[in-house]
């Protein structure tokens, strides 16, 4: 059975992105796929302070954080999954 992780950036709850991304579920779903959703809203995740400490283990596996937030639990769904849908929303700049 395939996997596929949903992740949206958005911060508005049920707002078009959150929307759109239903409906790619309810497709994925219809099709046989196990679908997990992460609303990046929901996990606290720091700031990246680019130490570079979770590049350093040798071989395939993720490296680890020094930082202690919701990136770990979101690295181990990224790892877990066969397909992934990104959605964010797109930012407009008024002239």
């Amino acid at each position: 059975m395939t996997t596929l992780l949903a992740i949206t950036g958005s911060y508005r709850e049920e707002g078009i992105i959150d929307q759109a991304v239903a409906v790619a579920i309810a497709t994925a779903q219809r099709a046989g796929a196990e679908v997990e959703l992460v609303h990046l809203r929901d996990y606290p995740i720091d700031f990246c302070r680019n130490c570079r400490e979770c590049t350093q283990t040798a071989g395939t596996a993720p490296g680890t954080c020094i930082q202690r937030d919701g990136m770990e639990a979101l690295i181990q769904k990224i790892e877990r999954a066969d397909r992934y849908v990104l959605a964010r929303p797109r930012r407009i700049s008024i002239p």
